[in-house]
């Protein structure tokens, strides 16, 4: 499945009619922008908002192989080992199993830029159809609101540092 979106650089919300020309932008700001895509923190991001490291359809299947698990198979199914209860050493938290399916994750992410364009593919597969639909949006969604957080906090920086300097300024 396959989602799209538009990467326009943040320009100016306010600028005189003179200085009205096209932004200049080179590659790197494009460059910066399909790693930020390809990154384990918004892999992170879009496991936690769907809550992945519960759904079966990502995990991979448990293979059984080799002698020794095999044992454990047949020590577990007829109950030779005494039964200890479980710690919550034993458990996972929803943060390791989120971190373990980051390298499932971005497995099934494809990442391709529209040639002479703005535009980028976000492709995810996996064996379901669905899922792959709801990570492919999902992804977009999450690095949307990843990257106007990033400007906001930006601008709210900006705004401060500018109040302290008129009020440097009015001290005068």
């Amino acid at each position: 499945a396959t989602a799209q979106i538009r990467i326009d650089p943040a320009g100016p919300e306010y600028m005189p009619l003179a200085n009205a020309a096209a932004p200049v932008v080179d590659n790197t700001y494009y460059e910066t922008e399909y790693a930020e895509l390809r990154s384990t923190d918004l892999a992170k991001r879009v496991i936690e908002a769907l809550r992945l490291y519960d759904d079966p359809r990502l995990r991979p299947a448990a293979q059984v192989d080799g002698i020794v698990a095999t044992a454990r198979v047949i020590v577990a199914r007829f109950g030779l080992l005494q039964s200890r209860s479980v710690t919550s050493s034993d458990r996972m938290t929803k943060d390791d199993r989120a971190q373990g399916l980051v390298g499932t994750y971005l497995r099934g992410l494809t990442i391709v830029p529209v040639e002479r364009s703005r535009l980028v593919n976000i492709t995810f597969a996996s064996p379901s159809a669905d899922l792959s639909a709801e990570i492919a949006n999902a992804h977009a969604r999450e690095f949307i609101k990843m990257t106007v957080q990033a400007r906001s906090d930006f601008y709210a920086g900006a705004q401060q540092f500018l109040e302290a300097r008129l009020t440097e300024i009015k001290k005068r």
